[in-house]
C-alpha cells in the first residue's frame, strides 16, 4: 500500500511535525548552522526512529519527501523563535536602562547605535554598553 503523508490522522500529523522540527533544531543548535545534505538524512532518520517507535506506519521515502519540502519553513520558524527570544532580551535590559536617569548608548559590535535614551536630566557623561 502507497501510503501518502496526508493519509495519515491529524494527531499523526503533529507529532511527526514537532519530531521534525525538534530534531531540526536540534542539530542549528548544537552546530550553528543549517543542515547539509548528510546532517538532512541524520535528521530524518531520527525522526524514522521516533516514528517507529510511536508505530506509526508510513514509508520512508514520504518522511524525506516532507522534510525536504519543510525545511525552509523550519528554517524561517527557528529565526522567529530567535527573534522574540531577542526582543524578550531587548524589553529586559530596557526595563532596566529606562529606571536610569543617566544617558545610555547600546551599541553592537560594528559600533552602530542600536538604543540611544536621551539625557533626561543633566549630566556630564554618557554610559556605553556593548552587547555581544
Amino acid at each position: 500500500m502507497n501510503k501518502k503523508f496526508s493519509n495519515l490522522k491529524m494527531k499523526q500529523k503533529d507529532k511527526i511535525t514537532g519530531w521534525v522540527y525538534e530534531e531540526y533544531k536540534k542539530y542549528v543548535t548544537e552546530h550553528e548552522k543549517a543542515p547539509d545534505s548528510l546532517a538532512d538524512e541524520q535528521i530524518v532518520e531520527a525522526v524514522l526512529d521516533k516514528i517507529n517507535e510511536a508505530q506509526i506506519w508510513i514509508p520512508d521515502g514520504e518522511i524525506y519527501d516532507y522534510y525536504r519540502r519543510k525545511k525552509p519553513q523550519l528554517q524561517k520558524s527557528l529565526d522567529n523563535e530567535k527573534l522574540i527570544e531577542f526582543k524578550s532580551y531587548v524589553s529586559f535590559y530596557k526595563s532596566i536602562v529606562d529606571q536610569d536617569r543617566a544617558s545610555v548608548v547600546i551599541c553592537n559590535l560594528k559600533h552602530e547605535i542600536g538604543f540611544l535614551k536621551p539625557v533626561q536630566v543633566e549630566t556630564s557623561f554618557i554610559i556605553e554598553i556593548t552587547l555581544c
